[in-house]
């Protein structure tokens, strides 16, 4: 829920909103001169959608504590990593995981469904349980945001269950 009252400093916030065609948003922002609150618990982002965007969360940011690699393998049998690539244009791949040890995962790429929602661009999410090609195995790294698999172009990390823009050119 919102505060009661506007917030000031320099802490940034984790902040959610609903855009007037009635799609959500989130920032990672520092929050001064950016929304301000009512009484009623109801605000606004007064600089991006003036008066008709309506503030749905807002939490102090907080730093996650970066994964211990001794506690072992964080990925689970089943979970889905995503893998976005390109130059020109951006590739979303999903991966499901299908096996795992201490420091190893094998995983399968998955097919995705694509909504086309502009000029060559969209949205994606993962079909799980539809695999597409052979298994591979790949070794977790850590790094400060969390748990990784690295790829030719890129690395792969857990989908946060959000569907993912994509890209296409030529």
């Amino acid at each position: 829920m919102p505060p009661k009252k506007s917030v000031t400093g320099r802490t940034p916030y984790n902040i959610t909103f609903q855009r007037p065609d009635g799609t959500f948003g989130a920032w990672l922002r520092y929050a001064p001169n950016i929304w301000k609150a009512t009484t009623e618990g109801r605000a606004v982002l007064v600089r991006e959608y003036g008066e008709k965007a309506r503030l749905v969360k807002v939490k102090p940011y907080v730093e996650p504590e970066p994964p211990d690699p001794a506690e072992g393998n964080p990925f689970a049998v089943g979970d889905i990593l995503e893998y976005s690539w390109g130059y020109d244009q951006t590739n979303v791949d999903f991966y499901q995981v299908t096996r795992t040890t201490d420091k190893t995962i094998w995983l399968c790429e998955i097919k995705a469904d694509a909504e086309e929602t502009g000029f060559m661009c969209g949205k994606t999410v993962p079909r799980p349980g539809q695999f597409v090609g052979k298994e591979l195995r790949k070794r977790v790294q850590f790094y400060r945001q969390g748990p990784y698999v690295k790829f030719p172009h890129g690395y792969a990390e857990k989908w946060d269950g959000f569907a993912k823009a994509f890209s296409t050119y030529a």
